[in-house]
């Protein structure tokens, strides 16, 4: 449906599809030891590239992330444990940063494959082989790709294997989940300087207890910070009590609709009289 090339790095391909349309992306990512300026400028077009994209389109980002990510960092839905190595690179943090924030899954990670399945680039000397080519595509049709795999048969003249994905379109099936009551605190409260002391007191206290986060990601400081604000919420400021509403449906109520249902009664039995008498 369209082709856009984009930079020297990026383009994009719009196919047509069964029940939606694809927007896939092929990047090429500054390697680990280039400038982190142009690195960020990268990711800033990819990031403008998925906007762009019509709405109901599934995004799937494909090709040489040059990354290494981590098989143990348990960050499901986004990464799985089949990935190749043991540790992530400065590269594989912006991508699983970049599949958080857009709430991609990186799908090359999802299938359990053989060491030589897995790998999608060796050096020169054939020495060291790497898993740097990955495809990331949308979570919520994460089950459309159906495998994804290298294929070393194949015979390009180049240092990176062939990706081979099966992909498959399915409509997505929507999952019920109990609704979780939003808690509502007294924030009036900090308007009163003994409160907002007490508050700030509590928040303090809380952070000083927290772990060591220099080595932990970004989502999961957030998480305990998230719960140090609502425990001290909780503590100095209360939780609003939950409103009941009122019964609309009372005594009154009732007489008027009894009164209304005679109404119409009498008048079908008026007309069914009348048309009897006819």
């Amino acid at each position: 449906m369209g082709f856009t090339p984009v930079t020297d790095r990026t383009c994009s391909l719009r196919i047509r599809g069964v029940f939606f349309n694809a927007k896939i992306i092929c990047i090429h990512v500054e390697t680990e030891e280039k400038n982190e300026v142009q690195k960020d400028y990268f990711y800033e077009d990819l990031e403008r590239i998925c906007m762009k994209a019509p709405k109901h389109d599934i995004k799937i980002v494909m090709r040489d992330f040059n990354v290494q990510v981590d098989k143990e960092l348990g960050l499901a839905p986004n990464v799985q444990k089949f990935s190749l190595h043991e540790e992530t690179n400065n590269n594989g943090w912006r991508m699983l940063d970049f599949a958080i924030t857009k709430n991609m899954a990186i799908s090359s990670t999802l299938f359990q494959h053989e060491r030589i399945h897995k790998t999608t680039w060796r050096s020169p000397d054939e020495g060291t082989s790497n898993q740097i080519d990955h495809v990331m595509t949308d979570s919520r049709h994460a089950t459309d790709i159906l495998d994804v795999k290298s294929c070393r048969g194949a015979d390009c003249d180049y240092d990176h294997y062939v990706v081979k994905i099966k992909y498959r379109q399915r409509i997505s099936t929507i999952v019920k989940v109990s609704a979780q009551r939003n808690i509502n605190y007294k924030v009036e409260n900090l308007k009163e300087g003994t409160n907002a002391k007490a508050y700030r007191n509590k928040v303090e206290k809380l952070l000083q207890i927290l772990p060591n986060t220099e080595d932990q990601h970004l989502e999961a400081t957030w998480e305990d910070i998230k719960q140090v604000i609502c425990k001290a919420a909780d503590k100095s400021l209360g939780q609003r009590s939950r409103m009941v509403g009122n019964g609309w449906y009372d005594e009154e109520c009732k007489e008027i609709l009894e009164e209304q249902n005679k109404t119409r009664l009498k008048m079908l039995q008026r007309k069914t009289r009348s048309n009897t008498e006819a």
